[in-house]
């Protein structure tokens, strides 16, 4: 977890292509492996917005 917003926690990770994924969730995702999908790219930080897909 790298911070919270009034929205959630802010879980920053990789994919298993090294790609850093970031994404608000109202619970940290620490050291879970979790299917997301990606919506966009964020070139000022170098890294993509997803969304988990928690059943």
């Amino acid at each position: 977890m790298a911070g919270a917003t009034d929205d959630g926690c802010i879980n920053v990770r990789y994919t298993d292509s090294y790609i850093r994924a970031r994404q608000v969730h109202p619970r940290p995702l620490t050291n879970q492996i979790t299917p997301a999908r990606l919506l966009a790219y964020d070139a000022a930080y170098g890294q993509m917005h997803v969304n988990a897909i928690l059943e």
